[in-house]
Order: structure tokens, then sequence, then C-alpha cells
């Protein structure tokens, strides 16, 4: 087979291929965002706060599932892809 099959393809085929994972990935973080979300709530209503506790509980677990969710692929890509490479 041609090892360069892809230079016949369309410039939008190319862009399309090289876009599709990025555009994947950010919907997967809008939908796991929005199911943490909710887990977070209904954490922190099941440990029984006060009202004044109940807001920093909630603060601190979407901040924390929010950072996880953004950044787990660039530590994936910085400390494992990194390591595969050299």
């Amino acid at each position: 087979g041609n090892q360069y099959f892809w230079r016949d393809w369309p410039l939008w085929a190319l862009w399309g291929v090289k876009l599709f994972p990025t555009v994947l990935y950010a919907i997967v973080i809008a939908i796991l965002d929005a199911i943490y979300g909710g887990l977070a709530v209904k954490l922190t209503r099941f440990e029984g706060h006060r009202r004044e506790r109940q807001l920093g509980s909630l603060i601190i677990k979407l901040v924390s599932f929010q950072f996880v969710n953004n950044f787990v692929s660039l530590f994936f890509q910085a400390f494992y892809v990194q390591d595969l490479e050299a």
C-alpha cells in the first residue's frame, strides 16, 4: 500500500481527522462536568452539613472534580506519553 495515502484526501477531510479528537474530548469534558456537578451536589447533601459549611464543601468538590476533569489529559501527556517517546 501507499504509505502516503492521505495526500490524496481533500483539505476538509484532513482538518476533520486532525480536529476530531479535540472536539470529541471537549464534548466528553462538558458531559463529565455536568455529571460530576450533580454528583458533588448529591454528595454534599448526603454529608448533612449546616448551610454555612455546605457551601464550602460543595465548592471544594466542584473545584476538585473540574480540575481533574479538565487537566488530566495534560498530566497524561506530560508524564506518561513523554516517557513512551524517550
